[in-house]
């Protein structure tokens, strides 16, 4: 490949990556996505099973609100809880929502 389309395809690839973060900066309140990724680095997590990609932030059930805040925020996942357990989860498997986390773990 000659250094033309090279810099033909790199140039695609950030226009495509400048609009998706433009969409992401546009979508969702900066200063809470600053947070979230913060809170994130302590307390989620990003795992594989059974071939799935998973995200989920596991806190005890008394932070119960703040992963139904996190869910309202982002508009995606799901908040489960158990009683017996007193935890609390927050979970997104669906493809497009882990790879919109992605963009926004990349982005910030």
């Amino acid at each position: 490949m000659s250094s033309k389309e090279e810099i033909g395809k790199q140039d695609i690839y950030q226009q495509d990556l400048n609009k998706t973060n433009e969409n992401i900066v546009k979508k969702y309140n900066s200063e809470f996505l600053v947070w979230f990724i913060g809170f994130t680095e302590g307390d989620g997590s990003f795992y594989i099973t059974g071939g799935k990609s998973i995200f989920s932030i596991h806190l005890h059930m008394s932070e119960l609100n703040l992963l139904y805040e996190i869910q309202s925020q982002l508009n995606i996942g799901v908040v489960y809880f158990h009683k017996k357990s007193y935890s609390a989860y927050f979970m997104v498997k669906a493809k497009k929502d882990i790879e919109l986390l992605i963009e926004i773990f990349k982005f910030f």
